[in-house]
């Protein structure tokens, strides 16, 4: 290679290093505000993809990044933000990333483990999304979702475009306090 081209790569690599460094802001702040309403974090986990083999490149880059938050209060519930950058599952049906809270009842009595919750925080891939405004509620029907083992009996969900997103107040705005306030 020659180093012409090397450059505009190296440069290409950085910025979406920077890019995942913006994420993973984007999660802590949202993390601290709905430790403000009593939800603390559940595990410092945000990402379960990774591609270890050369035949797996498509999980080389993550698809969505999360974190998962608990209350006392509500046992049998889990609170999460996401950022969704691709569904590679249904890429025809996925048209911009999104940043998405919401919350998760599952049954009575399950013990929340890693082996159901982190596929429900893309939930909002299982949802309607037509018309999508920042902070708007998504309808997610749960019986979808058992493809993923998922325990879920209950999701609320709200979404915004990731492009809407350029600072601390348009998260509070768009995607936390929109949550809070129908939990």
């Amino acid at each position: 290679m020659n180093k012409t081209n090397s450059d505009p790569m190296l440069s290409t690599i950085r910025d979406f290093r920077r890019f995942l460094y913006d994420i993973s802001l984007l999660l802590s702040t949202a993390t601290d505000r709905f430790n403000e309403f009593g939800w603390s974090t559940w595990n410092n986990q945000c990402l379960t993809e990774k591609g270890e083999s050369v035949n797996k490149s498509e999980k080389w880059m993550p698809s969505y990044l999360f974190r998962f938050l608990k209350n006392t209060d509500h046992p049998n519930s889990l609170c999460f933000i996401s950022v969704i950058l691709d569904d590679t599952d249904h890429p025809y049906q996925f048209h911009t990333p999104l940043v998405t809270a919401g919350k998760i009842d599952y049954e009575h009595g399950c013990i929340i483990d890693s082996t159901y919750e982190y596929a429900d925080s893309k939930a909002a891939l299982w949802a309607d999304r037509e018309g999508l405004n920042a902070g708007m509620r998504l309808k997610v029907d749960v019986k979808m979702m058992q493809e993923s083992d998922s325990k879920a009996q209950d999701i609320v969900v709200v979404a915004c475009p990731l492009a809407e997103i350029g600072c601390t107040d348009d998260l509070e705005k768009k995607v936390v306090l929109p949550l809070m306030s129908i939990i």
